[in-house]
Order: C-alpha cells, then sequence, then structure tokens
C-alpha cells in the first residue's frame, strides 16, 4: 500500500513564512508535513542532534520527492541534510509564487482553514489549539485540512499556569481527604474555564494542541487526544499517519513488559489478543523484566505495539549542592536533584548508567526565575556546566561538593517500577523507528511519559491521568487490546475501553497523545510471516544505527551494545522459526 500523504516536507523555522507556503499545498486527506525545525541554542543539553535525528525520521518515513528548508538557519540545514537519504531539497527565506508554482500539489490560490473562538460548530471533528504559538496554529491548520476539520481557538496559558496545573494533578494523585479535593476542583474548574463552549457543541472527536495541559481528563462523550505543541509537534502528529498509510512502517511484533509489581497481571488475556491476530509477541516479565531488558526491548526492536504493567511514580535521589569553574575561571555555585541508575545490558560485562537532572538554582537564582536566569546569563553557564560534567564522568575527584543529602521526591522524576529498580524511559527512539502503539498501564503515567514517548517515535501515548484501581486497569487495557488487535482506530478503541468509567468518574482515566485516527491494520494475507518481516526491520535499524552512530568510544560502546542485542533477537527469530516448523511437522 502506497502512502497518500503529500510528498512535500517542511522544516521550517519561521511560522509565518511555513503559514503563507503550506497554505497552496492544502488538500482534504493530505497533511502537508510541517515539521518545526531543530532549536540550536538547545545544543547544550544534548536535544538538538537528538532533534534532527527525530525530524529526519520522520521526513524519511513520509517519502517526499521534496524537503523545502523554509528560514532554516545554516547549522539546521547542514543537519537535517546530514542525516537524510538522496533527496532534492530547496531552501525558502522568502516567499515567491514563481518558484513553487512547478512543484507537487501547488494550487494557485491559498486555502484558508477557519479559526473559530466561542463558536465551534456542531458535531465535527475539532482541532483545538492555544493561543500564543505562530507554530502550533501552521501546524493545526494543515492537520485540520487533512481531517476535514474544524479549528477551535483556546485561551493562551501561561507558563506559571501551566506548572501550578502540572502541581495540582499530583496533589490530586497523590494527596488525600481536602487536599484532594481541592485539589481535584481546581483542575476541573481551570479546564472547564479553558473549553468555553467546545464541549456543548458535542464534537465527533478532538485533538488538542496544549503545551501540557490535559484538557482529554474532562468527561467528554467522544474520543480525544493530545499533541504537545513543544518539543517536536509535526513529528508527533506524523508519526501516526505514516504508521496508519505505509506498511513500510509496520513491524507485527508486541512487547510486554511486566515485572510483577500488580496482583492479577492481564497479560495472559493481552498475548491472547494478540496471538489470534497474528503477532509476534516478545515479553519480559517476573525476573527478567529488569531495567535493562525494558530498556532495549522498548528503543531497539522493531514493533507495532508495547504494554507495560507495572507502577509508576516520582522517586527519591540526592540533593546536590556543588561548586565549579566555568571557562573564564569564574566560580559558580549550582543545586540540583539526581537520580542515577545503572542496569546491565546484553552485552556481557557492559553495564549503562541513566542519570536525571533537575536544576533547583544557580549562583542563589531560583530555576524557576526567568528574569534572574537571564540577568546572569545562566543558559552560557550551565551549557560550561554540563560540558565539564561529560569530561568528568564519575571521578569523584573532579567534584567539588558543597552538600549532599538524600532528596524529597523529585518533581518529573517519573519511572516505571521494574523488577531490579526503577527504570527511567528517556528513550531516544522507541519500537527501533517503527512508530509503535505504547500503552502505559501504570499509575499517572500520561503526565511525564507522554512527551517522552509521543516526542521520541510512538505513534501514540497512552497513559493513566491519574491513579487507578487494578481492576480498571485490567478491564480497559483487555478491551483495547482486543480492538487494537484485530485493526481498529486506537483513538476509538480507547474511548469505548474506558467508555463506562469516564461516566462513572466523572474524569477520563486514561488519556492519549498522538494522531488520533491512528490505525495498525492487519497485514494481507499475501504478506511474509511476521518473523521474518520483524527479521528484517531488525536489519533495517542495525543499518540506520550503523549510519547514524557516533565513532567516539562512547558512541561505539552503544553501538556494540545495540548490535548485540539485535543480534541475540535474529537468532531468536530464528529458533522460534525452527520451532514453529517443527509443530506444523507434529501435526503433519
Amino acid at each position: 500500500m502506497k502512502i497518500t500523504l503529500s510528498k512535500i516536507a517542511i522544516v521550517a523555522e519561521n511560522a509565518e513564512l511555513a503559514e503563507s507556503i503550506s497554505a497552496h499545498f492544502r488538500a482534504p486527506r493530505v497533511y502537508v508535513s510541517v515539521i518545526e525545525a531543530p532549536t540550536v541554542r538547545l545544543e547544550e543539553f544534548g536535544v538538538f542532534e537528538n532533534d534532527c535525528i527525530h525530524v529526519t525520521n520522520a521526513i524519511k518515513g513520509h517519502h517526499p520527492q521534496l524537503v523545502l528548508l523554509v528560514a532554516c538557519s545554516e547549522k539546521v540545514a547542514e543537519k537535517i541534510r546530514t542525516y537524510l537519504p538522496p533527496l532534492d531539497s530547496l531552501e525558502i527565506n522568502k516567499f515567491d509564487p514563481t518558484t513553487l508554482s512547478g512543484l507537487i500539489g501547488f494550487r494557485k490560490n491559498p486555502v484558508a482553514i477557519e479559526v473559530n473562538y466561542l463558536r465551534p460548530h456542531r458535531r465535527r471533528h475539532i482541532v483545538a489549539v492555544e493561543k500564543g504559538e505562530a507554530m502550533s496554529l501552521v501546524i493545526a491548520r494543515n492537520l485540520a485540512a487533512a481531517s476535514g476539520a474544524d479549528i477551535f481557538l483556546l485561551p493562551e496559558v501561561a507558563e506559571e499556569q501551566r506548572e501550578l496545573i502540572s502541581d495540582k494533578l499530583r496533589d490530586w494523585a497523590n494527596e488525600s481527604g481536602l487536599l484532594k479535593d481541592e485539589a481535584k476542583d481546581q483542575v476541573l474548574t481551570f479546564i472547564n474555564a479553558q473549553l468555553g463552549p467546545l464541549p456543548s457543541a458535542e464534537p465527533e472527536t478532538v485533538t488538542f494542541i496544549t503545551s501540557g495541559v490535559p484538557y482529554g481528563i474532562y468527561p467528554f462523550r467522544c474520543p480525544t487526544t493530545h499533541l504537545l505543541r513543544y518539543p517536536l509537534l509535526g513529528v508527533s502528529a506524523l508519526n501516526g499517519m505514516v504508521k496508519s498509510l505505509n506498511h513500510a512502517r509496520r513491524s507485527p511484533a508486541v512487547v510486554f513488559i511486566d515485572p510483577g509489581a500488580v496482583e492479577r497481571s492481564e497479560l495472559p488475556l493481552l498475548k491472547q489478543a494478540f496471538c489470534n491476530a497474528g503477532y509476534l509477541m516478545r515479553s519480559a516479565t517476573g525476573a527478567n523484566a529488569t531495567a535493562g531488558q525494558a530498556r532495549e526491548l522498548t528503543e531497539m526492536l522493531p514493533s507495532d505495539f508495547i504494554f507495560y504493567s507495572t507502577h509508576c511514580g516520582e522517586v527519591r535521589g540526592r540533593r546536590v549542592k556543588e561548586r565549579f569553574t566555568d571557562r573564564k575561571r569564574n566560580d559558580h555555585e549550582i543545586a540540583y536533584d539526581v537520580v542515577r541508575n545503572v542496569s546491565r545490558t546484553s552485552t556481557p560485562g557492559m553495564l549503562r548508567l541513566d542519570h536525571f537532572m533537575r536544576f533547583l538554582s544557580l549562583d542563589g537564582v531560583s530555576w524557576t526565575d526567568d528574569d534572574g536566569k537571564r540577568r546572569i546569563n545562566a543558559g552560557d553557564i550551565l551549557r560550561d556546566f554540563l560540558e565539564m560534567n561529560k569530561r568528568r564522568g564519575a571521578n569523584p575527584e573532579q567534584f567539588q561538593i558543597i552538600e549532599s543529602v538524600e532528596s524529597p521526591l523529585i518533581k518529573s522524576s517519573d519511572s516505571l517500577q521494574m523488577n531490579d529498580f526503577a527504570y527511567f524511559p528517556v528513550p531516544q527512539v522507541v519500537g527501533g523507528y517503527m512508530h509503535p502503539t505504547v500503552f502505559n498501564n501504570a499509575c499517572s503515567s500520561w503526565r511525564e511519559f507522554a512527551s517522552r514517548y509521543g516526542c521520541s517515535g510512538a505513534s501514540v501515548s497512552i497513559g493513566t491521568s491519574l491513579n487507578v484501581l487494578d481492576s480498571l486497569a485490567r478491564q480497559v487495557a483487555m478491551s483495547f487490546a482486543h480492538a487494537a488487535a484485530i485493526g481498529k482506530n486506537i483513538g476509538y478503541a480507547l474511548f469505548r475501553a474506558q467508555k463506562q468509567f469516564i461516566q462513572q468518574m466523572g474524569y477520563t482515566p486514561y488519556l492519549m497523545h498522538g494522531y488520533l485516527f491512528t490505525t495498525i491494520r492487519p497485514l494481507p494475507h499475501s504478506a511474509p510471516p511476521p518473523a521474518l518481516i520483524v527479521a528484517s526491520k531488525i536489519i533495517e535499524v542495525l543499518a540506520a544505527c550503523e549510519k547514524s552512530w557516533s565513532h567516539e568510544p562512547r558512541g561505539k560502546r552503544e553501538f556494540d551494545a545495540t548490535k548485540n542485542f539485535l543480534q541475540n533477537e535474529l537468532e531468536l527469530l530464528k529458533k522460534m522459526q525452527m520451532r514453529s516448523r517443527m509443530n506444523r511437522s507434529g501435526n503433519a
């Protein structure tokens, strides 16, 4: 099946110019893939390089005949070309219809998409986007044109409001009694005010483009999903479309990760649903569900679905205050919370160190004080600190620790509990570049994991809005799996699976991030056996990793570990094929 998306990908830094150009390519059932360019200013965090890889992966999945680089800096353009296969590309720094008129799909008259506020049309598909971010509105217009939707404009959300709602969600999930009730009321009151007349329009479906507010927690009587406007909004929307329309992105494997943390696991029934649908299954359960095994299966194995069944929550670490010297030989004092995990890899004798850092203050200025950080030029100082942190590694002689104490629960450190210790999934890629649907059946797992998975290649990320009972979790997961395994639309499958609980509880227990209409259809009867397809995808992943991995010692070690894991998976597939042949021979 050929992909039916528009064959032009637009990578843009300038929203106004991107809107002028994309308006001449819009059409129903065609998604003009406008992708926000990676942000060079975040290079010091190691984010720029990863974002470039995510963007180029999305472009390659789209299979465009042309890539338009709209008002991109020289550094962004150079990086995009580095990771892309040989493709025609065109740099555009101003709108010139004569230059564009010869391109595929160009329309002489631009297609305008109406933006409504306070007057949403009844019973329509709605793309609801917050004010305040120009590129979000550009992408919303293209998404609306592709899906035949209307755009509804939500009030802008200030950073302080978003942080407050995030904190109140934590209180709603973690506190009890009056504090819990007050937090619930504040969250729902804020969301109701933001939604305005939208619920009364009784929409058919809603896609929210949000800075982080979980609008879908409101008890809508229709499927809803979220796309986070930062980072990589365009990539998140495109992944689900590519997964639905392009069989080259299929890998009929399901990953189940269940460390035995819950009493009655839904895993056996989920396996039955996908076995009946012809999927290849790979699981890590009980003592085998270690942090290292979970990470490798999540990141590297090409898959269509990933299911977790465990507990989730914020964790403790160390609160550190230390002194360091920047490149100008000025002394500084920085405070941060840190969690470090060491996990085994599938390579004998090789360990992996993961750490999560949350900065608290720099030279006495709180990390939440944006004006203060600008005043002391915190960005440059932090870049020097992170660079120094890379060089010194774990050498204790390189640290000038002033104070180190056990921290309270660290905000945003949400983790999935594995059999050996907490697992911090901050994946650079999910499902071996195959854009799987990820179902996190763990308490309050949407809050942090939606962005981590959704911006790392998952077509859909599903998680709980708050804590849920084990019985509810089992029933929703089983109903969803039976529908999704036979090719039902993901957004509708999730809505139907939890519909009765939305009505009972007065809010939505499970939330979705990703393209609402993602549909992973069964492979045609003429397709090769699932094991052969997965094996071919593993070989593709090996080739992609070999091309993109750094040749520095650390990068080489990581590639060797990836290569070892994938080669082991290929051997496992061969053994499964041999057992399958023997069983067929015995039955004959």
